[in-house]
């Protein structure tokens, strides 16, 4: 009986030790204290959605979400599917806008996982290259984004030599200083229209701050 009980307590430890784990794997990740330059600052009070920028969805929806994110911050990874469910929902209401805020200090693979998805991006794959970085968030490297590549039909040699030359660390600077101008101070945050959710919020939290927007616009 003795034996029995302490089998349930060990079983019973190693289970909240797994919860644990996995709960602070998925929290927002908060970003270290930025030494700001004024003369680097965008002036961002809001996010601002301009051409540079990867679109999903419809050029004239009514709700636009613009998602504030590290490639392999875990939390980001978890958001991916429940953005992804709320697109299917709202078709024709929605639109989705990528913005890089590569976390450097817990994330080593950040920022150059930004510059090879907007490389990508330049030959029209960045919802197809960000999807498989989430999906392999954990083996991240220079020789893994070629990978991707290959595998998703773009041009190896384009790609490589802008990965290489760092053709696309601006934009994905001017995201993180506009993230860090508005205040961000963890990722993923989330901006559903003017409400914003800094984590991971649930399907029912996202489609109910759309609906009640949706509801305010002239129909």
């Amino acid at each position: 009986m003795h034996n029995r009980y302490l089998s349930f307590f060990v079983i019973g430890v190693l289970t909240l030790i797994v919860f644990i784990f996995f709960f602070i794997r998925t929290q927002p990740i908060p970003l270290p204290k930025p030494k700001i330059s004024t003369s680097d600052s965008t002036g961002a009070k809001t996010p601002i959605v301009t051409f540079a920028d990867p679109v999903l969805g419809p050029a004239d929806a009514k709700i636009t979400l613009v998602e504030y994110a590290d490639f392999e911050c875990v939390a980001c990874k978890q958001l991916s599917p429940i953005i992804e469910v709320v697109m299917n929902t709202y078709p024709n209401d929605v639109r989705l806008v990528w913005k890089d805020v590569p976390n450097d200090s817990a994330h080593p693979n950040a920022t150059t996982s930004s510059v090879a998805a907007h490389c990508a991006q330049l030959q029209g794959k960045f919802w197809e290259f960000s999807k498989a970085l989430f999906e392999q968030q954990s083996i991240l490297s220079d020789s893994k984004y070629s990978q991707i590549a290959t595998s998703l039909g773009i041009n190896v040699e384009k790609f490589n030599k802008c990965v290489t030359n760092k053709d696309t660390l601006p934009l994905v600077q001017k995201n993180l200083q506009e993230g860090l101008d508005l205040g961000i101070i963890a990722t993923p945050t989330l901006y559903v229209g003017s409400e914003s959710f800094v984590g991971v919020p649930t399907i029912e939290d996202l489609t109910k701050a759309i609906s009640s927007q949706l509801l305010t616009l002239p129909q």
